[in-house]
């Protein structure tokens, strides 16, 4: 069993031995007035086949080609990722957050560099480090846009100084 805040994940060898220690956990918990949902549909509450990714805290505990467990970053968290660096690439965005152009790159930077140094223990560091430097170009990208800015007439030293190289 590994526990996280109120997140628990369960492992054994066989679904009732998983049940088992399941049930352990919620007797003990029940002694100080915890408890854990039940499984139901409207619950996180899940079972998971040996050769099924399981997600937990935003990654997930999966099977690789040598039949290895590994942890990696699940497409899910990686759109969700995604989805976040993409959001700074709109100028009402910004200036609801009050990111003028000498914050800009320094929140953008500091929001990828969290992101890999949250996820450096996975298993698909490098996919997310290499997506990471395309979402934050692209973000970039859609800023001088936004600005009007014809990036396909830049000469080189402007598309470095924008970070769209």
């Amino acid at each position: 069993m590994l526990r996280y805040a109120d997140d628990l994940i369960f492992f054994g060898t066989t679904q009732a031995e998983a049940a088992t220690f399941e049930s352990f956990c919620a007797t003990e918990l029940g002694k100080i007035k915890l408890v854990i949902p039940q499984l139901t549909e409207n619950t996180k509450t899940q079972i998971y086949a040996p050769d099924e990714a399981a997600e937990f805290l935003g990654v997930e505990l999966a099977l690789n080609n040598h039949n290895e467990y590994e942890v990696r970053l699940g497409q899910k968290q990686l759109e969700a990722i995604k989805s976040t660096i993409y959001e700074m690439g709109s100028l009402t965005e910004l200036r609801q957050r009050q990111l003028d152009v000498s914050r800009f790159g320094n929140s953008l930077n500091s929001r990828v560099s969290a992101y890999v140094s949250t996820y450096d223990f996975c298993r698909n560091r490098n996919q997310l480090e290499a997506s990471l430097k395309d979402w934050a170009r692209a973000t970039r990208m859609r800023i001088a846009i936004a600005l009007g800015i014809n990036v396909d007439t830049l000469p080189a030293d402007g598309r470095w100084f924008l970070g769209i190289d």
